[in-house]
């Protein structure tokens, strides 16, 4: 019976020690993703590149490192009080350009 009990300890101990690798070694595989990713948007930035591309970058590097369905980024253009806004850079490069700027002020249900 004492038998029974030990190796039900050990079973259990191992079990939560190969958790905690797994969970350290996937934290690890994400950290190197993300670092991969800032670093090679740190290289276009420092890159003899136009304002366009380094853009274009970091709306990738958004959608890569966040997971996220789109990026944009949108820059105010024309004098100060207008209310005049571009769409400078968006990846995927299929989407919409078009802004709804009242989305942002609608209650959510």
């Amino acid at each position: 019976m004492l038998g029974l009990f030990v190796y039900l300890g050990v079973a259990l101990i191992s079990s939560l020690l190969v958790a905690r690798l797994r969970a350290t070694s996937e934290e690890a595989i994400q950290q190197s993703t993300r670092t991969t990713l800032l670093y090679d948007l740190n290289r276009s930035l420092v890159a003899d590149v136009t304002l366009d591309q380094v853009l274009h970058s970091i709306v990738k590097s958004v959608v890569d490192v966040y997971g996220a369905a789109g990026s944009r980024i949108v820059v105010a253009e024309g004098k100060r009080g207008d209310d005049q806004l571009d769409v400078r850079a968006r990846w995927p490069s299929a989407m919409d350009t078009a802004l709804d700027r009242q989305a942002a002020r609608r209650p959510t249900k």
